[in-house]
Parts: C-alpha cells; sequence; structure tokens
C-alpha cells in the first residue's frame, strides 16, 4: 500500500508517500516540496521532489495551493507512482471534528465552517483534498486536526489554553490520535503521524 501525505503551510506545501507493507514500518519511497506558494519573494516559485534515485527540480507558477498540488500530483503521475490512500492535515477542526476523519460529502461540506478559524491553513488544505478527489477517484482520503488535542480537554482548559501549549499540544496530538487504529486504514493514521510530525514547522 501506497500512502500520499499531505502538509500545507500559508507558503509551503509538503508531500511524502509512504510504502506500508505488513509486518514492516512506513517507508518513505517519494517526497517533495512546493516552495514559494501564493506569495511573492526575490525567489521564483518551484517545486522539489525526490522519487526513488529521481531527484528533481523545477519551477512552475504556483500561484495557489490547488496549483501546487496539481504539480505535486504531475510529479507522482509522471513516475507512475500508486496511491492507495491519502492523508491530509487541517489546523481547526472546531467542536465538529474531533479525531481523523474520513472524507466524504458531508464531512466536506462540514469543513468549510472551519475556514474562518484557521484562515491562513485550512482552505488551501481543503483545495488540496478537492484536487485530490478530482485527479485520485476513488481513492479514500482522511483528515486529521492539529485541534483535537484540545477538543477532549475540559472547557474552562481549553478555553484558556495558552499559545505556547497549543504549538507544544500540536505535536503531541499528531503522536496520540493518529496512531489509534480507529479508522479502516489505520496505517494513514501512522504514516499521518509521522509525516506531520516531521514536517512540522
Amino acid at each position: 500500500m501506497n500512502i500520499l501525505i499531505f502538509n500545507c503551510g500559508s507558503s509551503s506545501q509538503n508531500f511524502k508517500v509512504y510504502s506500508v507493507l505488513e509486518g514492516q514500518s512506513p517507508a518513505v519511497i517519494a517526497s517533495g516540496k512546493a516552495r514559494n506558494v501564493a506569495t511573492r519573494t526575490k525567489a521564483e516559485p518551484q517545486i522539489d521532489w525526490r522519487v526513488g534515485d529521481d531527484e528533481g527540480s523545477r519551477k512552475v507558477d504556483l500561484s495557489t495551493h490547488r496549483q501546487a498540488a496539481e504539480e505535486n500530483l504531475r510529479v507522482l503521475v509522471e513516475h507512475t507512482m500508486q496511491i492507495d490512500a491519502v492523508g491530509h492535515r487541517f489546523v481547526h477542526g472546531a467542536e465538529w471534528f474531533q479525531a481523523t476523519t474520513r472524507i466524504t460529502a458531508s464531512s466536506m461540506e462540514t469543513l468549510k465552517k472551519c475556514f474562518r478559524l484557521a484562515p491562513i491553513h485550512n482552505p488551501n488544505s481543503f483545495s488540496v483534498i478537492e484536487v485530490c478527489t478530482e485527479q485520485l477517484p476513488g481513492v479514500p482520503q482522511f483528515v486529521v486536526f492539529d485541534t483535537s488535542f484540545h477538543s477532549k480537554l475540559p472547557p474552562k482548559q481549553r478555553d484558556t489554553h495558552c499559545h505556547l501549549s497549543w504549538r507544544v499540544s500540536m505535536v503531541s496530538e499528531s503522536t496520540a490520535f493518529m496512531v489509534c487504529p480507529t479508522a479502516s486504514f489505520p496505517s494513514v493514521l501512522r504514516c499521518c503521524s509521522t509525516g506531520l510530525l516531521n514536517q512540522s514547522s
């Protein structure tokens, strides 16, 4: 099974593909990063990747995260990389999402309600989900939330949590919630945990 993991920042977009074989730890077989996405700097936007022993880089138009996702998927298509499942990171899931969630038409509608809670990141991640839905039809997708940890706290502690604890808990959540085999693809959860911990900034 090959599992593709996306992680959107404000101006970058990372991906990794993990090969998951029974009885073995997930192994990274492809990775890449879109740089200077939806931003203007002296440096031109570009995609860097490594697939197996092949490495490459190209300058492309990355005006939106949607375009970045299309370019990242193009790299995988060019290398005939099979994808069996996809995992995404969402910063804020509000009270609607308290655990890893499979992408469905219903969950997509609810994810839209979360845009205003993390306006720099959530819409970007959503656009990547849309691209994967279009280009990888039938491939199951899952989304994990930085705020899953906080959803389990008592209201008083949750509402007064300081920013520093928030940053630390985001990393803690990646381990605590994504390694739990609660979905039909527990391997996706393990890879999400590894991918987001490695890519978190």
